[in-house]
């Protein structure tokens, strides 16, 4: 199966719904499946896998169950050899991105920092 999904996942439902439209707008070929919290988006991942998924993109805050990083710790590794890239985001939290990259993420943003258009770009980056 070819990698066209992109999860997402982030408990704030403007986030969720801006990164969805910015998703959904400027990469079509991709389905975009979204989620409100981590406990959520693991039990989509235990049921699941990655079958298809090309790129997560986790908000390291995620409400009920595991933060982003614990995830990113947990299934990078699957992750990684399905062809999955993982973008981790939060406010300005230095342990975070330290972990995520640790754990092989694909880019970290930090959130309300950058400027969409560069979001976008990492975005459009990571599924080539």
């Amino acid at each position: 199966m070819s990698n066209r999904k992109i999860l997402i996942a982030d408990n704030y439902t403007l986030s969720r719904n801006l990164l969805s439209d910015l998703c959904e707008r400027n990469h079509p070929g991709f389905s975009v499946e979204v989620y409100q919290n981590g406990r959520d988006l693991e039990d989509r991942i235990l049921k699941r896998g990655f079958d298809g998924v090309a790129l997560m993109i986790l908000e390291n805050v995620m409400g009920a169950g595991p933060r982003g990083v614990d995830v990113v710790k947990k299934y990078s590794g699957v992750a990684c050899e399905a062809g999955c890239r993982i973008i981790l985001y939060s406010i300005g939290e230095q342990d975070v991105l330290d972990e995520g990259v640790r754990n092989s993420i694909f880019a970290y943003i930090e959130k309300a920092q950058q400027p969409l258009e560069e979001v976008e770009r990492t975005i459009a980056r990571a599924l080539l």
